[in-house]
């Protein structure tokens, strides 16, 4: 195993020493896909195994991406987060049981990366450059980027459920909802780069599914009908109706959440949700703006 010290100025090095590790100082800080290059260029074996630092390894991980390259011809595994019960409120339970479900109705075959827990064949990376430099990994869209060009290479890539990593990120609802207005941002600035944005409402793009996008969309007209019907007396009979049909949208979410957290839970997990998506779609309108005045400026 290898870590790159990214010029850190805390214990790393010093935490990452009393293990069995080859450990990379950099006396200069660069950025995460830096160091994941370096890593990757200094690795002796034939596949490379990315783990973020928010991410325990089950002890089957390795075990299992091992087995999933044996079985498939492929040149990158991808996995998900495992079932945690462990998260200490709803809102760390919606959204990382929402990753999980989201990559679990995904095609096998598919053309992201996955930054938490991905495999990928070291002559294949080596071959695409790796990760680009100068992306933010803190944006979350640099793994999907790297995914988007080996497809393009014509390079395969599978996801494997069997490979899991438990995420031990926890979120409140505020900095949940600064999360996912920053990334909608960004997916829609990366989608709109690789022209993908057109047809994300029929195929998704990468984890974010049309219904999802769906919900997103009718988040803003439901909130405006509650606030009107609450403020002007307004009968309440279209906002159940949209209600109806945000919970039909998101459905299999919600009964795979009951599934696991129970009933009580996934109907406060459907509050969430919706919150989360009007600020996904708020957000989804600042990328499209930012993508229309960045392609004027050029």
């Amino acid at each position: 195993m290898i870590v790159v010290d990214d010029a850190s100025t805390d214990r790393t090095q010093e935490i990452a020493s009393s293990f069995d590790v080859k450990i990379i100082s950099l006396k200069k800080r660069q950025n995460a896909n830096y160091c994941r290059n370096i890593g990757a260029e200094k690795a002796e074996g034939d596949i490379l195994l990315f783990l973020d630092s928010d991410v325990v390894s089950k002890k089957n991980t390795i075990e299992m991406t091992r087995r999933a390259f044996e079985k498939n011809h492929v040149d990158a595994i991808v996995g998900v987060y495992a079932v945690s019960n462990e998260y200490p409120n709803l809102t760390s339970k919606y959204k990382n049981l929402w990753i999980r479900f989201s990559y679990t109705i995904s095609e096998p075959a598919i053309d992201w990366i996955f930054g938490a827990v991905s495999a990928i064949r070291k002559d294949v990376f080596l071959k695409a450059d790796g990760f680009k430099k100068g992306m933010q990994a803190k944006r979350g869209t640099d793994d999907l980027e790297l995914g988007k060009r080996l497809s393009k290479m014509n390079y395969k890539i599978l996801l494997d459920t069997s490979v899991e990593v438990v995420h031990l990120k926890t979120f409140s609802l505020l900095s949940l909802l600064q999360n996912d207005f920053r990334r909608s941002i960004w997916f829609v600035s990366l989608a709109g780069n690789l022209g993908q944005l057109g047809t994300s409402t029929t195929k998704g793009f990468v984890n974010i599914y049309p219904n999802f996008i769906f919900s997103t969309v009718l988040s803003i007209p439901l909130l405006m009908l509650l606030i009107f019907s609450l403020v002007y007396s307004w009968n309440l009979f279209p906002v159940i109706l949209l209600l109806l049909l945000f919970y039909f949208l998101n459905r299999k979410f919600i009964n795979y959440f009951a599934k696991n957290y129970g009933i009580v839970q996934s109907v406060l997990a459907l509050g969430i949700m919706l919150l989360d998506n009007l600020i996904c779609a708020v957000g989804s309108f600042a990328g499209v703006v930012s993508l229309i005045f960045n392609r004027n400026e050029k």
